[in-house]
């Protein structure tokens, strides 16, 4: 029986990370001119943390939850082509070359989305196994988005979207958590989703749009070796950042070997790692 409590904070917390996304307002108070000088600075940030989230947790969670030698990397390959098709299609749909940038914000709400949605299904079940790991969980996640949430934001904007709809495109994606939470707590029981899967295809994503897009963009915003080095230290330190704040995150885990009745309370059948 899942209690109301759980559910009600579930919710809640979901909509507290949905509102990190809010953090893209402070590009509305900068100018122009010092976007432009700093933005590369940002996309190099922004791709640390893609490729942070891609080696220290996405892969690392998709490994432990899959239950067969084959699923994590056909996950990863689907995310990689699906991703790639659709920069394919979107590059296409822009028509004028001065236009082509926006398929890289268009690319960064999807990968954002999915990982929100996931960040949904591990606060619902987190709180389902007790309230105090559903709030440490939800502020470990917390800590996480807010430098994701600003990079990418950073990122659309050089893409060429206003500050403004940058804030009301990420805020509406954002509300995938409370999609994730929906499925945790009522139909996760009867819903054949592979969690693996959907770790596996989002690191996919998020590894193509790092190198696949970010990358290029900072190689063509200079060609001085110095400043190259410096865009690779800032990477860096993305990567460093989410190796730190994984540390500091519970996780939570499926476990195929638990009891059905055990499993009753708990969508995926999702626990605590010891």
């Amino acid at each position: 029986m899942v209690w109301e409590f759980e559910v009600f904070a579930a919710f809640a917390s979901a909509l507290a990370v949905s509102l990190v996304s809010l953090v893209g307002w402070v590009y509305q108070w900068v100018s122009r001119e010092f976007i432009s000088r700093y933005i590369p600075w940002v996309l190099a940030m922004t791709a640390g943390i893609l490729l942070g989230n891609v080696f220290f947790h996405l892969i690392p969670e998709a490994a432990h939850e899959s239950t067969d030698s084959f699923g994590v990397p056909l996950g990863f390959l689907a995310g990689l082509g699906v991703f790639g098709g659709l920069d394919v299609i979107l590059h296409r749909s822009q028509g004028h070359p001065s236009r082509e940038r926006a398929a890289l914000g268009y690319l960064t709400l999807v990968g954002d989305g999915f990982h929100n949605f996931i960040d949904g299904l591990v606060i619902g079940t987190s709180y389902l196994v007790s309230p105090e790991l559903g709030l440490t969980t939800t502020l470990a996640i917390v800590l996480h988005e807010l430098p994701q949430e600003f990079g990418e934001s950073g990122t659309m904007v050089y893409s060429g979207f206003s500050p403004k709809r940058v804030v009301r495109l990420n805020f509406l994606v954002s509300l995938t958590a409370l999609a994730g939470v929906s499925v945790a707590v009522g139909i996760g029981h009867w819903l054949p989703l592979s969690p693996s899967l959907l770790l596996a295809f989002t690191a996919g994503g998020f590894f193509y749009v790092a190198l696949g897009r970010l990358a290029p963009e900072l190689l063509r915003s200079s060609r001085l070796m110095g400043v190259r080095l410096s865009y690779l230290a800032v990477v860096g330190l993305g990567l460093g950042f989410v190796l730190g704040v994984n540390q500091l995150q519970p996780h939570v885990h499926h476990h195929p070997s638990k009891t059905a009745h055990q499993l009753q309370a708990v969508p995926f059948g999702f626990v605590p790692r010891p």
